[in-house]
C-alpha cells in the first residue's frame, strides 16, 4: 500500500525551506502555530503544501496510516515522555508499543517510576537493556585500539547515549516490525514545546513530537505528572535533569546533592573514577568534587545547632 507522505514549506527572510513533513496533513496547523510563537523574526506568514494528495479525503488518510505505520512511544521516563504518553492514551492516539530503554544506571526511583506508570496505564512498557550494560562498557569492554573500558563519556564521544538509548531502541523496534509483519514505524518521542530546535536535529527516521503541537512546554509537563500523583520520589524537586546518577554532564549543583544526599551512589562512583583512565571532568576528579563539596557541607537540619557565648 502506497504511504502519503506530506510536505510543507514555510516562507523565511531566507526563502523557502522544508520545515515539516508527516503523514497527517493536520499536523501542520499545529506546528506552524508553534513555529510563528517560536521565531516571530522568520515568519512571514506564507504556507504551502507541496504534495497535492493533501486534498484528498481525512478519513482515507487516516486508514492508510493506520495501516501502514506502526506506532511506537519513546518512553525516557522522564517529565515530558511521561506527560505526552498520559495524554496520547487520553486523546486516543494508536499506540502498539512502548518502549523504555534502560542503561542500568537510573536512579533507583526511575525504576520504581516506570513500574508506577505500567499499573496506571494497564499495559506493557517494553524494557529494552544491553546485556553490557553502562558499568560493563564503562570498565570492562575492549576497544579496537586495545584501551579497556570506555571511561566517562564526554562531548566528542557519547558513547552512552549511542551504545545504550539509540542502538537499543534500534534492536527493540526490530523485534517490534518483525513482529508485526515489517511495517514501517513512527517513533513519538517527548520533546517540549520550548524545546522545538532539538527536533531539527532528526534527518534519520519519522518521528513526531506531539507536544509542540499541544504546546506543552517542560514545566506543562512536570505540573501535569504532578497532578496525576506522578512525583520520582522526589528527583524533580532536587535536579533538572533525571538521566543517570553517574552522568558526567551533570552540573556542580547537582553532583553537590547527589554526595549529600546519595552517599551509596557517591562511593560508587568515587570508586568508579578511581578505577578508569578518564576523569570524571575535564579539570577534575571525583574526589576534587568531594573535597570542594566537603568545603561547603552544611550541619545537617536534624543535628542541634551548638551555642556559643560571646565571651568564652
Amino acid at each position: 500500500m502506497t504511504k502519503l507522505r506530506f510536505v510543507a514549506q514555510i516562507k523565511t527572510k531566507n526563502g523557502w525551506f522544508d520545515e515539516f513533513w508527516t503523514y497527517d496533513p493536520f499536523e501542520f496547523y499545529t506546528g506552524f502555530d508553534h513555529f510563528k510563537l517560536l521565531a516571530p523574526n522568520m515568519w512571514r506568514g506564507v504556507l504551502r503544501i507541496v504534495e497535492t494528495e493533501f486534498f484528498e479525503q481525512i478519513k482515507i488518510i487516516k486508514i492508510k496510516q493506520k495501516n501502514v505505520m506502526l506506532n511506537i512511544v519513546n518512553l525516557s521516563g522522564g517529565k515530558d515522555s511521561t506527560a505526552m504518553l498520559f495524554e496520547m492514551i487520553k486523546k486516543g492516539y494508536p499506540i502498539d508499543a512502548i518502549i523504555f530503554c534502560d542503561t542500568g544506571a537510573e536512579f533507583p526511583e526511575m525504576y520504581a517510576h516506570i513500574d508506577k506508570v505500567e499499573k496506571m496505564i494497564g499495559r506493557e512498557i517494553i524494557r529494552q537493556k544491553s546485556s553490557k550494560d553502562f558499568f560493563f562498557l564503562f570498565q570492562h569492554f575492549v576497544k579496537k585500539n586495545g584501551v579497556v573500558g570506555y571511561s566517562w563519556p564526554d562531548m566528542k564521544n557519547r558513547w552512552c547515549t549511542q551504545r545504550l538509548k539509540k542502538d537499543e531502541s534500534k534492536k527493540a523496534l526490530t523485534k517490534i516490525k518483525k513482529a508485526y509483519g515489517d511495517r514501517d514505524v513512527c517513533e513519538y518521542v517527548g520533546i517540549a514545546a520550548d524545546e522545538y530546535p532539538r527536533t531539527l536535529k532528526n534527518k534519520e527516521k519519522l518521528c513526531r513530537y506531539p507536544l509542540i503541537g499541544w504546546h506543552m512546554e517542560e514545566s506543562d509537563c512536570l505540573k501535569y505528572c504532578y497532578e496525576k500523583g506522578l512525583d520520582w520520589g522526589g528527583l524533580y524537586e532536587k535536579f533538572d535533569r533525571v538521566s543517570c546518577w553517574c552522568c558526567p554532564f551533570s552540573s556542580l549543583r547537582e553532583l553537590e546533592i547527589l554526595y549529600n544526599d546519595y552517599p551509596l551512589l557517591w562511593n560508587k562512583l568515587k570508586s568508579m573514577d578511581s578505577n578508569t583512565w578518564r576523569s570524571f571532568k575535564q579539570n577534575a576528579s571525583i574526589e576534587d568534587l568531594e573535597n570542594r563539596f566537603m568545603r561547603n557541607r552544611r550541619p545537617s537540619t536534624s543535628e542541634p545547632v551548638r551555642k556559643t557565648s560571646a565571651f568564652c
